[in-house]
């Protein structure tokens, strides 16, 4: 229960990828939805999630983003 609360805390009720000047309808604001697509793509909330929850319990994470050139875009890791 205390790592459960203690998680919640740490990664509120959203997480969001953000790109500054999106608002504006530039070439930002589709990177963002790039951004966020990929994300999904990658279950980066999950990863997330996961990688907190070993953090309060151990005291540290570790994220890993690596380019793959095969799919173009980069792929995430976490310890």
């Amino acid at each position: 229960m205390i790592v459960d609360q203690t998680l919640s805390h740490l990664l509120g009720e959203t997480q969001q990828i953000v790109v500054e000047c999106a608002d504006d309808g530039t070439a930002a604001q589709e990177r963002e939805v790039q951004l966020r697509e990929w994300a999904a793509g990658e279950l980066l909330w999950m990863r997330m999630q996961h990688a907190e929850r070993n953090a309060v319990l151990l005291g540290d994470t570790v994220y890993l983003l690596a380019w793959s050139p095969g799919q173009g875009a980069p792929g995430v890791e976490d310890d």
